[in-house]
């Protein structure tokens, strides 16, 4: 008998499937000690079932660790909002991987069918196996399927004891309504890997899955001609399936692929009834059952593997949090995030009370206008935020009555300002969150505006939109993304409808009929906004909302930003123009002009000045309750104080109208340019996985490239005069590699300028700087030039896959890319570009300060020529030569000892607080870094003489050839990081440094330029590159005999 641990808790898992073996593993990560019985003499039978995985199954076998294995034997289709893909492949696969992520499998114990469970109360459970095994435990979970004998004998024991037995009624609510002929077959033709066809037809259904190496799995559920109970639910034979297999022979499933073609190529098929039933009761006393045992469901859509690997996650909840979250499942449109799942919506009618103080504000202001009040009020109100400092009566929306020309700057500072609320209201009325809400009606809206006062439309509007627009309506990034073939109309349409009848009708240089004119166009603008923006649509753009919302989510946003921009640039204009007005009193406030406009019955509405201010202190707090709800859900991590105080100096800064628009426009929005950097942070793998498995491997393929590109390169930024020529070392080396030095030069700028700006001014600081425009135009011209080959690689990839056929040997990033994703949604562009920007830097400075040494000691410069002549002349441009060039691998790697890129390496972020074990304490939010040591005297002789071949005798001794290379990494070398987080790039790094300056010497003389005095390298806090300044001299060489070596050709 297997006794109990004495030490501890011990649980009993009865049977070895995707429950019980997902169980054992959350068990293992959470220390808790457990045996599982499985009947059969294999962990993993070959029974050619398959099985599918859902997202949010993948997602806690990423948790344990499981998901990259189980990703290599899988072809899904992908989904961008959940970052994991649908995948189907057999099940014996999945039981195989989750058995061999297990650290310790002596807990597994195979041919252990469990007969019988003893429950001795309080002292435990004991289950009898069939081979006359005794086992013992605290708890025994029954994951041992649908017909469980776990369940059984928990049934049997309830009768005989207390708690109170479970009813007889409910073990017969396993039920089966449909069948399922499932099964696996060879490539087929029409079936893609990663695509997923479902029918649909009266009485049946199918399901075709593409996955990796050709495998089909398939489905045809057809409902039976009852519903069958158990223990009545019928069995089937082959033959049965051979049958029912023929009812439906004839069956297209899509255009040149019927049924009889999968039939045809099968490798395995079984027909079963698909059990459904959800128990009530699924414990008692000590015993529990999991899985197939208490939540059957039919297999359509991989349910019942999910609720055996869920099931599980709720028994070990508490135990769980001790694994962290995986990276992969935030990274998609749709973040994991538990605290807006389903069943965690927030109360409409709490909403509701919350936003009251909106309703409020927007009544209490009017209120406030009364004349009685409203001197008071004038007194105590700042000029930086006072609207008529001519009148205290503003008629402004539409102008009736006599308006006068005094305090039309005051009129069109308003209206400039709510511009741009015009055109958030635009852009909320097209988001895909907000169908069928008050917020999809701009109409009203406008309309509204005309017929009441503004700051009550207002307050009913803000009030609307907080109640109906709670946080996790935006849990996936594609519901915050508007219809472009609306959001795209926004600036023209304003303009058009808007902002020129305003304009007109207000400036004092028109005549007096053209202003009258123009008001009256005006005050249509509710409509005239409606017509041209659908004339817009419908005649110039087209609806690209089903691609956006899959491939481009963050597709409106460049859109959206100039629009608020520009229009955020006209009020802070008209600010400008009404200061100097006030300080010079121009002629806008001298003129005596008055516009007599005839009031058309019932649509003005006068306002006055403090209703202004209660307009946007309604919009303000609306601002408010929105960074309230983003920061509540961690989208936005802002305090509060450094929220108020950005608000307060924007306000009087910019205005209300600009405050409230940059504000807006900064929770929704992200800064394009910077997608490149955002691909590099993602956690699974395929840039590094491409970078390691693919650059490195493919170092042969695409040496030759490489040196006839920097062959032809090397003239263009050199030049070809035989005379002393002075260039700038860093710069020719960087256009040396401009494949995207210009991007890799002004993003980085870029970067550093925006996180100097505040949170709420970015939107501002986004449109200003030069180098975000650059970089913006940088990622555009990259798609125009790579999507189109992406999608050229696809296509040959996808066919010769359909015809049977091995697709091409590539050999460049994206094919590689496209390769290594199998499924996994990948920007290649941003990867691609995201991989340049990674090494541009690095190689820059290393080989620029590589050169730079060869001049200020040149004694080596001789001995690295003759080098390259000796070993390329002999064995030619290839991979295997450039390792040999042992003299040239010593010497680039002593002028990283003495002139290291990194004063510190490896540096790391503290995410939460910890204490080591020598009970130093690393605050949150503080960086670790490695500090470099290469001056040491006790690991490096002499460390203050720079010594060309100080690392060749180091490769000399046996077992260390390769320790001591340049791309080696080591505690004592980490110019490529070290360990796991090693570089991965760094072999194709050192072959292009070597390359480059075996051409360089070669074809050219340098020199260091006399008379200047030596520039000191430029640090920036951790790193140090070569100064820009720095220039050398150069001639081209006059080529003898000894330096002829043959070009690749």
């Amino acid at each position: 008998m297997a006794s109990k641990s004495q030490s501890g808790f011990r649980v009993l898992v009865a049977g070895g499937g995707i429950a019980g073996l997902t169980l054992a593993n959350c068990l293992e990560r959470a220390g808790v000690e457990y045996i599982l019985l499985e009947a059969h003499d294999n962990v993993a039978p070959r029974v050619g079932a398959s099985i599918g995985l859902l997202p949010n199954g993948s997602r806690i076998l990423d948790q344990l660790g499981c998901y990259d294995k189980i990703l290599e034997e899988t072809q899904g289709v992908r989904i961008t909002r959940f970052n994991y893909a649908i995948s189907y492949l057999e099940r014996e696969t999945v039981l195989r991987v989750l058995y061999e992520n297990l650290q310790d499998k002596s807990p597994i114990q195979l041919s252990r069918r469990i007969m019988n469970v003893d429950h001795s109360g309080t002292d435990g459970v004991v289950a009898h196996c069939q081979d006359g095994t005794i086992v013992a435990g605290d708890v025994l979970v029954g994951c041992d399927g649908v017909n469980s004998l776990v369940r059984r004998e928990m049934w049997r024991l309830s009768e005989h004891g207390k708690p109170q037995a479970t009813p007889v009624s409910v073990r017969h609510d396993l039920k089966a309504d449909f069948q399922c002929l499932f099964g696996l077959s060879t490539r087929t033709r029409g079936v893609n890997a990663g695509e997923m066809d479902v029918n649909f037809a009266s009485g049946f259904s199918t399901m075709v899955i593409g996955g990796k190496d050709g495998r089909v799995f398939w489905f045809v559920f057809a409902k039976m001609d009852k519903t069958y109970t158990s223990p009545n639910i019928p069995k089937y034979s082959y033959q049965d399936a051979v049958e029912f297999a023929n009812e439906y022979m004839d069956f297209t499933i899509k255009d040149g692929l019927k049924f009889s073609d999968l039939w045809q190529s099968r490798t395995s098929v079984t027909l079963a009834a698909t059990e459904e039933a959800e128990l009530k009761e699924w414990t008692w006393g000590r015993i529990a059952c999991v899985g197939d045992n208490v939540h059957k469901m039919t297999p359509h859509m991989a349910g019942d593997l999910l609720v055996d690997v869920n099931c599980d996650m709720i028994i070990g909840a508490a135990k769980l949090d001790y694994i962290p979250t995986p990276e992969r499942s935030v990274q998609g449109t749709m973040p994991f995030n538990p605290s807006l799942g389903l069943g965690k919506g927030e109360s409409k009618l709490k909403r509701g009370f919350a936003g009251l103080p909106l309703l409020a504000l927007s009544l209490f202001g009017p209120w406030l206008a009364e004349p009685s009040n409203l001197a008071m009020i004038d007194q105590l109100t700042p000029l930086f935020l006072s609207y008529d400092h001519a009148s205290n009566s503003v008629r402004a929306w539409p102008y009736t009555g006599v308006l006068a020309a005094s305090s039309g700057l005051d009129v069109m500072r308003f209206h400039l300002d709510f511009g741009i609320i015009c055109a958030v209201v635009l852009f909320e009325s097209s988001r895909r969150a907000n169908v069928l809400t008050i917020s999809s009606l701009p109409i009203a809206f406008f309309y509204c505006l005309q017929s009441f006062k503004i700051v009550h439309v207002m307050g009913v509007y803000c009030f609307a939109h907080y109640v109906q627009s709670p946080i996790e309506n935006f849990r996936a990034k594609d519901m915050r993304l508007t219809n472009r073939a609306y959001s795209g109309t926004v600036l023209v349409t304003l303009l058009v409808a808007y902002y020129v009848p305003l304009v007109t009708a207000i400036m004092p240089v028109f005549s007096i009929t053209t202003r009258l004119t123009w008001g009256y166009i005006f005050q249509y603008f509710p409509f005239s906004i409606s017509i041209l923006q659908n004339g817009l649509k419908h005649l110039f753009l087209e609806d690209v909302m089903d691609e956006d919302k899959i491939w481009a989510p963050n597709g409106d946003l460049s859109l959206i930003g100039l629009t608020i921009f520009t229009f955020a640039l006209f009020a802070f204009a008209a600010r400008l123009l009404a200061l100097i007005d006030t300080l010079t009193s121009q002629v806008l406030s001298q003129s005596s002009d008055m516009v007599l406009m005839t009031e058309l019955g019932g649509w003005a509405q006068p306002i006055r000045l403090f209703e202004i201010h209660a307009i946007f202190a309604v919009l303000l707090v609306w601002l408010l309750y929105l960074f309230s709800d983003l920061k509540r859900a961690e989208i936005v991590r802002w305090s509060w104080p450094t929220l108020l105080v950005c608000i307060a100096t924007a306000l009087c800064l910019f205005g209300p109208g600009v405050t409230v628009g940059m504000g807006w426009l900064d929770f929704f929005t992200e800064y394009h340019g910077f997608e490149p950097f955002l691909e590099g942070t993602r956690d699974d793998g395929v840039i590094s996985d491409t970078v390691r498995t693919k650059l490195t491997q493919s170092l042969g393929l695409i040496t030759g490239d490489l040196v006839d590109e920097t062959n032809v390169s090397m003239p263009h930024i050199f030049g070809d005069s035989t005379t002393w020529t002075s260039v700038l070392l860093k710069d020719a080396i960087l256009n040396l590699l401009r494949i995207a030095k210009s991007y890799a030069v002004d993003a980085l700028t870029a970067t550093y300028l925006m996180r100097m700006a505040p949170s709420l001014l970015r939107p501002i600081a986004y449109w200003l700087i030069p180098q975000c425009r650059t970089s913006r135009q940088a990622v555009q011209s990259a798609r125009k030039l790579i999507d189109p080959e992406v999608k050229k690689r696809k296509m040959l990839v996808d066919d010769a896959l359909q015809s049977g056929a091995k697709p091409s040997k590539i050999s460049d990033a994206i094919g590689w890319m496209y390769q290594v994703a199998a499924g996994r949604p990948v920007d290649f562009v941003c990867a691609q570009m995201q991989l340049t920007l990674a090494a541009v830097h690095t190689t820059t400075e290393v080989l620029a300060q590589a050169i730079l040494d060869l001049c200020e000691r040149p004694e080596p410069v001789q001995k690295l020529r003759d080098e390259v002549i000796e070993v390329l002349g002999d064995e030619g441009w290839e991979k295997t030569s450039f390792y040999k060039l042992k003299l040239m691998d010593s010497f680039f790697k002593e002028s990283q000892r003495f002139t290291p890129l990194v004063s510190t390496a490896m540096s790391r972020l503290v995410e939460q607080d910890i204490t080591l074990s020598d009970g130093r304490f690393l605050p949150k939010g503080v960086r670790i870094n490695v500090l470099t040591d290469f001056r040491n005297a006790e690991k490096y002789p002499n460390p203050d003489e720079f010594n060309a071949t100080r690392f060749v005798p180091m490769r000399q001794g046996q077992g260390s050839e390769n320790a001591s290379q340049l791309a080696s990494t080591s505690s004592e070398h980490t110019l490529f990081g070290h360990g796991r987080h090693a570089c991965p790039g760094r072999f194709f790094a050192v072959n292009e440094m070597k390359i480059i300056l075996a051409q360089f010497l070669l074809e050219y003389d340098l020199r260091a330029e006399e008379g200047l005095t030596k520039l000191q390298p430029q640090a920036f806090e951790t790193s140090i590159g070569v100064n820009p300044a720095v220039a050398i001299e150069i001639r081209r060489r006059i080529k003898s005999a000894d330096v002829r070596i043959e070009k690749r050709e």
